[in-house]
C-alpha cells in the first residue's frame, strides 16, 4: 500500500500492462490508477519485479490491482 494512501487512509487501484517472454514480465506500464495521486500505479509496478508465470507464457498481459484500506 503506498504510504500517502495509507496516511490518508484510501484506497485504490491500478492496471498494468507488461510483456512477457518465457513467464518474466518487463516493460510494465501504467494503464490506469484510482484515485490519481496516491501512488497505487507505482506501487503495482513495485510488485511486479517479482511476478513470474508459466515460462511458456509470452506476450503482452493486462493486470488489475486493487488495495483496501483494514
Amino acid at each position: 500500500m503506498p504510504g500517502k494512501a495509507l496516511q490518508a487512509k484510501v484506497g485504490g487501484s491500478a492496471t498494468l500492462r507488461c510483456a512477457f517472454t518465457a513467464g518474466t514480465p518487463a516493460n510494465c506500464v501504467i494503464v490506469a490508477e484510482a484515485p490519481v495521486g496516491y501512488g497505487f500505479g507505482m506501487e503495482a509496478l513495485r510488485s511486479m519485479r517479482a511476478a513470474r508465470a508459466e515460462s511458456s507464457t509470452n506476450g503482452d498481459r493486462t493486470f488489475s490491482f486493487d488495495f483496501e484500506i483494514r
